[in-house]
């Protein structure tokens, strides 16, 4: 857990994933981890720096 400003927004990282791959995500914690480390990875994950 971390703490965020309540007037600072997260952006929703599988908003753009087709419905079943955002489902097959929320199922298992180590698959949602790794497609947000695949994501760091890459080079496409948002910082929340401005």
């Amino acid at each position: 857990m971390v703490f965020v400003p309540r007037n600072e927004r997260l952006s929703d990282l599988l908003a753009d994933l087709p419905t079943p791959e955002r489902e097959r995500l929320a199922r298992s914690e180590v698959k949602l981890l790794d497609h947000l480390d695949r994501l760091v990875r890459r080079g496409t994950c948002p910082t929340g720096q401005p």
